[in-house]
């Protein structure tokens, strides 16, 4: 299992949501050497998990963004390029 890190705060909590607590329920995304980008969902939690170091994101803070570098809230050192994370708003369907 790869080690929790916590990501730095600031320009994170503010605009991108917030940390979350390691759940078995959240979403586990994998980003390997090849990855540019990974597709989530606004109001998602989500553990990202990257060369054996992990951080888990709530993206509950996102109102205007569609995308953003993954940098903005992973802790230094954790992300050595650029990953991009798009927020999918599409309501939830509950037919």
């Amino acid at each position: 299992m790869p080690s929790l890190i916590y990501p730095a705060i600031s320009f994170a909590q503010e605009k991108n949501g917030e940390t979350a607590q390691t759940a078995v329920n959240s979403r586990q995304i994998d980003v390997d050497v090849k990855a540019n980008d990974v597709d989530v969902k606004a109001g998602e939690a989500v553990t990202f998990n990257i060369d054996g170091k992990a951080f888990s994101w709530k993206l509950d803070g996102i109102k205007t963004k569609s995308s953003f570098d993954m940098s903005k809230i992973a802790q230094v050192g954790v992300l050595n390029r650029k990953v991009t994370i798009y927020i999918d708003r599409t309501p939830p369907d509950n037919s």
